[in-house]
C-alpha cells in the first residue's frame, strides 16, 4: 500500500461491508496514489498527496501494518458470518437450544420465568411470548384453577416488563400476546386491577415513545383491549390521561379509546363517569392538535 501506482481491487465480499474502499487520485507525475485509512473521528490530510477516507477500522497506522490489516478484515468478515448478532458459534448455539426448549414448553410459570425480566436474550424471551400467547389462547389460564391469582399476577407482571425494550420485533409480539391474553380473559373481575395499575400505564407509555415503530406497536394494541375489557377504572385512566398528557399523540389515542367506549360499552359500565367523561371532552375539544380535537368533538356529539 505505500508504493504509488495501480492498486488491485478489493474483493467484493469485503468492499459490500464497507470495510476498505479505495481510489485513484492522480498525482504530479499522472500515477494513481493510495487513499489512507481512518476511522470516522478522524479528518485530516495524510502529506505527499494521499487523502484520508473516513472508513469504520481503528487507526491510520493499518495502512503501514498489512498483516494487521489483513487480520482487521478477517476478524469483522467473522462477525459479519456469524450466526446471531455477530456472536459466535458456540453462543448462537446456546441460544438457539434455548429458543426450541421454550419453544415447546407447556408450563405457564417456566414461560413467564424467562421473560419477568429482560436478562435473557432477546431472541429467548420472543419464543417465550409467541409460546405464551398461543397457550393463553389454548386456555392455559383457567379462571377455575385454584392458583389462577398467582398466574394471572405472573403473566401480567412479565409481559408489562418486555414492553420497556428497544427490538421492535419483541414489542410487536408482547403487544400480540397482551391482545390474546385480554380477548380470552375479557371481563372477568379479576382483571380490573392488573389492566388499570400495570397493562393500560404501559401501552400508553409506550404509545408516546420517540420510536415511531415502537409507538405505532402501542397504539395499534390499546384499542383492541378497550374492545374485549369494559371496566369503570379503565375510563377514568384514560380521561386522566387526556388531561395530563403532554403528547398529543397519546392524547388522540386516549379519544379513539374514548370514542369506541362511548359508542360500544354498556350503559351501566358508562354512568358512573359520564359527567367526568363529558367534562375531559369537552376540554379537549379545544385542544391544540387538530386531531385530537376532532376526536373530542366526535365522542361528544
Amino acid at each position: 500500500a505505500e508504493r504509488q501506482g495501480t492498486l488491485e481491487p478489493v474483493p467484493p465480499s469485503l468492499d459490500s461491508f464497507g470495510v476498505v474502499r479505495w481510489r485513484r487520485m492522480p498525482n504530479h507525475k499522472g500515477q494513481g496514489a493510495p487513499i489512507g485509512i481512518a476511522t470516522d473521528h478522524q479528518q485530516r490530510r495524510l502529506p505527499s498527496r494521499a487523502r484520508l477516507l473516513r472508513l469504520p477500522l481503528r487507526d491510520v497506522r493499518l495502512l503501514l501494518q498489512p498483516d494487521a490489516l489483513l487480520r482487521a478484515l478477517r476478524q469483522l468478515h467473522r462477525r459479519a458470518s456469524a450466526g446471531l448478532d455477530g456472536r459466535p458459534d458456540s453462543a448462537s448455539s446456546e441460544v438457539r437450544r434455548q429458543r426450541e426448549q421454550v419453544h415447546s414448553e407447556d408450563s405457564l410459570s417456566k414461560l413467564t420465568a424467562h421473560i419477568k425480566t429482560r436478562d435473557a436474550d432477546w431472541m429467548v424471551r420472543d419464543g417465550a411470548l409467541q409460546r405464551l400467547g398461543i397457550l393463553l389462547q389454548d386456555g392455559a389460564l383457567d379462571p377455575g384453577d385454584l392458583d389462577f391469582g398467582k398466574q394471572l399476577k405472573a403473566v401480567v407482571g412479565a409481559l408489562c416488563a418486555q414492553l420497556p425494550d428497544n427490538r421492535s420485533q419483541l414489542i410487536k409480539n408482547a403487544c400480540s400476546t397482551i391482545v390474546a391474553f385480554v380477548e380470552v380473559l375479557g371481563d372477568h373481575p379479576a382483571m380490573d386491577r392488573p389492566l388499570r395499575e400495570q397493562v393500560f400505564p404501559a401501552v400508553l407509555t409506550l404509545a408516546g415513545n420517540g420510536n415511531k415503530v415502537l409507538a405505532a406497536a402501542g397504539r395499534d394494541c390499546l384499542p383492541q383491549l378497550v374492545m374485549h375489557c369494559h371496566f369503570e377504572g379503565l375510563l377514568r385512566l384514560l380521561a386522566t390521561t387526556l388531561k395530563e398528557s403532554r403528547q398529543a399523540m397519546v392524547r388522540n389515542l386516549c379519544c379513539v379509546c374514548l370514542h369506541h367506549a362511548l359508542q360500544y360499552w354498556p350503559l351501566p359500565t358508562l354512568a358512573p363517569v359520564g359527567a367526568l367523561l363529558e367534562k375531559t371532552l369537552a376540554a379537549a375539544a379545544t385542544d391544540a392538535a387538530n386531531d385530537v380535537r376532532s376526536l373530542a368533538r366526535k365522542a361528544l356529539v
